[in-house]
Formats: C-alpha cells, sequence, structure tokens
C-alpha cells in the first residue's frame, strides 16, 4: 500500500500537473480530414511516407502553435506523418487521428532536418514503424 501511495504523489508531483495542463489544453477547430490511404494514391512512388517518432512529433506540435498560419489551440491529431518526396525542398506533414490524416502543412526542408536528428528514447517505441519503414495501411 505504501508503494501504491509513493507511486501516486511522485505521479502526480512530476507528471500529474503536465498531464493536467495538456488535457485541458484547447484544441483547434475541426478540421477536414481524409483516410491516409487516400493521401496516399494522389502521390507518386517516389514519395516516402513516414511516422513521426514522440519527440518529433512534440517538437511539431510546439511549431503549430507557435505558427501565425495555424488556429489556435493543439493540433487536430495525436500523431503525424511527414510525407516526403525524393528530389524535392521541403514535403508536407499530416496530422493523424486513427487512420484519418487532417490539416496537411508544409514543412520547410530546415525542420525536416531537426527532424531527422530527433531520435527514439530508450524504451520508447512507435509501433508498428519504429524500423523507420513506409507507413502501410
Amino acid at each position: 500500500m505504501r508503494h501504491i501511495a509513493i507511486s501516486l504523489l511522485a505521479s502526480l508531483a512530476f507528471g500529474g500537473p503536465a498531464i493536467a495542463a495538456h488535457e485541458r489544453a484547447e484544441r483547434a477547430p475541426e478540421p477536414r480530414c481524409m483516410k491516409v490511404e487516400e493521401y496516399k494514391k494522389a502521390f507518386d512512388h517516389k514519395t516516402r511516407f513516414e511516422v513521426l517518432s514522440p519527440g518529433a512529433f512534440h517538437v511539431m506540435e510546439g511549431i503549430y502553435i507557435r505558427s501565425p498560419e495555424t488556429p489556435p489551440g493543439l493540433p487536430p491529431g495525436d500523431g503525424a506523418i511527414l510525407v516526403t518526396h525524393r528530389g524535392d525542398k521541403g514535403g508536407l506533414l499530416i496530422w493523424t487521428h486513427g487512420d484519418q490524416g487532417c490539416a496537411p502543412l508544409a514543412i520547410p526542408q530546415a525542420i525536416i532536418a531537426i527532424l531527422a536528428g530527433i531520435r527514439t528514447a530508450a524504451g520508447e517505441k512507435v509501433e508498428p514503424y519504429d524500423d523507420g519503414a513506409e507507413l502501410h495501411l
């Protein structure tokens, strides 16, 4: 019982306020969404769809929040896919919620390079695409 109480207190002290703040944060208005598979059909075979790691996703959340071109609040998804095309400078970020892709956002090459440097932390996994393979739905 003592271990449960200590765990609960530690959770509230270190993670509880951040989690609660994230849950209370205002979300942007619901954007128009479509299945990720439909996005894939719109691009050719030279296009790569890469699921962002949790760290890279949180960096993009911050960029979204600070961007004057986006609606106020958090982005419309709990994940994101980076779409790049061989030979292009820049790419597209699609916010994902389940099998839906929402609110595509143009991403410059400088941000793509930063995202490439963000590695998954020890014990952190993006299932089932943690091996860097293309997203298959």
